[in-house]
C-alpha cells in the first residue's frame, strides 16, 4: 500500500485496534469496540461495515485515531470524481463498483478528488450485490 495520509479529519473515534492496521486503511468497530479492516467481501452481509479510516498505524492493542471526515492521500487509481467503494480486499477502497459474488455489499467511502486522493463520506452500507 502507498505510504496514505489523512489531512483535515474532522470528527475522530479513538478505538483499540485488535489486529495491525496501517495509516490510510478502511476500519470498522468489532462487537468488542475494538478496531480491524473493513471489507466488502465478509462473511455475512454489513459484517465489517467501514466507519472512517486509520489515522496511524498501530498493531493489536494500539490505541488509534479513526478520521469519519478528512482527506485520504497517497492512494492509486482513482477517477477524479468518481464515488469510492470499500474493496473485497480488507481494508482497501476501490473506484470500481463492487459487483458479483465475491462481495456482500456496496458501501460508498468517499469521492476522488484526484487519482491519489479521495474525500472521506462514509455512507451505510448498500444492499447485496
Amino acid at each position: 500500500m502507498a505510504t496514505v495520509t489523512l489531512t483535515n479529519p474532522d470528527l475522530n473515534i479513538d478505538a483499540v485496534s485488535s489486529t495491525t492496521i496501517t495509516a490510510g486503511q478502511a476500519v470498522y468497530i468489532k462487537s468488542d469496540g475494538e478496531l480491524a479492516l473493513a471489507d466488502a467481501n465478509a462473511t455475512s452481509y454489513g459484517a465489517k461495515p467501514c466507519v472512517g479510516f486509520a489515522f496511524t498505524d498501530a498493531v493489536d492493542g494500539d490505541v488509534i485515531t479513526v478520521a469519519t471526515r478528512g482527506f485520504v492521500e497517497g492512494l492509486s487509481s482513482l477517477t477524479v470524481g468518481q464515488v469510492v467503494y470499500l474493496s473485497a480486499t480488507a481494508g482497501a477502497v476501490t473506484s470500481t463498483v463492487p459487483v458479483g459474488s465475491a462481495y456482500n455489499y456496496q458501501q460508498v467511502v468517499g469521492f476522488a478528488t484526484s487519482a491519489t486522493k479521495m474525500v472521506i463520506s462514509v455512507d451505510l452500507p448498500g444492499t447485496e450485490a
